[in-house]
């Protein structure tokens, strides 16, 4: 059912003609970010010279102008991002470098601002992705558990679930970070120190009289959001930011994930809420079918359509706060170029309207996309509704 959710809005949205433009655009700029090495880069895609076939751009070796192959296919952009040429400083668009055409002109240090559009592209890209999904998923599973149950609905069963699954998804990431990093009786500690919690946790729940009266989580979680609420989230961003030793694209992603997941929790609960109350929902339960196969069966298709909605919105307000951390130069690495870097050179130099105009257009198409499918799916669930 869930995936004749997705045809069906897939299908609706190139009825329009904004559906189309935007749908349009959005494909570019995936493409783009998927495939921002082979677009823009300093050295060639395909190769052959007296050892065969190979591709430079996977390989670590340095690539010049006297490198001799007899034959090669060159990238659109003969550059990469961080390619630095003091000589072709602050270029207007259409000026030649030393590997070819600045076609967007050059920054302050030089570099190639066709380039750096691309490789904001690909940070846009995984930042959105991935702070949406872990969101998406983290907050629909809580907002769904807490507007089913309830504040007397979660038995003790169900919480010991929760809490091996939270050991679980700990495990899972804990030991991805030490494939690179070796085992050791320090890396051993923190995986000792939870299995003793959760033992000493499981045998708490048995004397608790949650089998009867059972957990009132809802208002617990409902507590956190109005927490959260309360405090600025551009707070929120500078504390983590300020305790984290070295940002990357995978932190921001999780600084945004911790900010973003509550609203879809907030969301699923609702509709949560009005779902359990449904006749069906009532008949299946005295059928004897499970929660759990009443959650994802019935309860989670029938609010997906609203939530699809919330995550076109949640896309365009991932990338403004991104444009707009990597414009106030808070997060991203330095070495990293994002379209809100771009834009922040602008200010050092008002003249060179290519630093602003490009990246704002970019910046603007891809959020004025995202709303517009947002509008469109909303319009789309009030017709069905």
């Amino acid at each position: 059912m869930i995936s004749k959710i997705f045809k069906t809005y897939v299908a609706y949205l190139p009825a329009s003609r904004m559906g189309k433009i935007s749908v349009f655009t959005l494909s570019i700029w995936v493409f783009i970010a998927m495939f921002s090495p082979f677009l823009a880069n300093d050295k060639p895609i395909l190769a052959k010279n007296h050892n065969g076939w190979f591709m430079p751009i996977f390989s670590k070796a340095e690539i010049t102008k006297d490198t001799k192959f007899s034959f090669k296919i060159n990238p659109l952009i003969p550059y990469r991002f961080d390619n630095l040429d003091l000589k072709k400083i602050n270029q207007p668009p259409f000026t030649i470098g030393k590997n070819g055409m600045h076609i967007l002109g050059t920054d302050l240090l030089g570099r190639d601002i066709t380039a750096g559009m691309v490789n904001g592209a690909r940070v846009a890209f995984i930042i959105a992705t991935s702070s949406i999904l872990l969101s998406v998923v983290f907050g629909i599973f809580i907002g769904l558990i807490i507007g089913f149950y309830g504040d007397n609905g979660i038995k003790r069963n169900l919480l010991q679930q929760l809490l091996f699954l939270g050991l679980f998804i700990f495990f899972i990431y804990y030991f991805s970070h030490l494939l690179g990093d070796g085992f050791s009786f320090y890396t051993i500690v923190p995986f000792i120190t939870i299995g003793i919690l959760g033992f000493v946790i499981n045998k708490a729940l048995s004397f608790l009289p949650l089998k009867k009266y059972g957990l009132p989580i809802d208002m617990f979680v409902q507590r956190i959001f109005e927490i959260n609420e309360s405090v600025p989230g551009l707070f929120i961003i500078l504390a983590f930011v300020a305790v984290v030793v070295k940002t990357s694209l995978f932190t921001i992603s999780m600084i945004l994930t911790f900010l973003m997941w509550m609203t879809f929790a907030l969301h699923a609960r609702s509709e949560a809420r009005q779902i359990r109350e449904e006749d069906y929902i009532q008949s299946a339960k005295a059928s004897g079918l499970g929660d759990f196969n009443i959650l994802i069966r019935h309860i989670l298709p029938n609010a997906l359509p609203s939530l699809l909605v919330v995550v076109a919105f949640s896309f365009s307000g991932v990338i403004l706060v991104e444009a707009t951390l990597s414009f106030l130069g808070i997060g991203l690495p330095l070495e990293e170029i994002s379209w809100g870097k771009i834009l922040a050179e602008a200010r050092r130099s008002p003249k060179s309207w290519w630093l602003a105009v490009f990246p704002g257009l970019a910046i603007f198409l891809v959020l004025f996309s995202f709303n517009t499918l947002g509008d469109i799916l909303a319009n789309y669930q009030r017709k069905e509704s």
